[in-house]
């Protein structure tokens, strides 16, 4: 898994997640992946 820095989460790779396990069946329904993660406590590079 590529990232710009450790334990960043970013939106699209979550929608992207959600749609593939939607289209494979995995789940039913669509929700707000901002929900579902928080960058809240990755801490910033200077």
């Amino acid at each position: 898994w590529q990232g710009d820095r450790l334990g960043r989460s970013d939106r699209a790779a979550w929608e992207e997640s959600q749609r593939f396990m939607r289209q494979i069946g995995l789940i039913d329904a669509e929700v707000d992946v901002e929900t579902l993660f928080t960058n809240q406590f990755v801490v910033e590079s200077q």
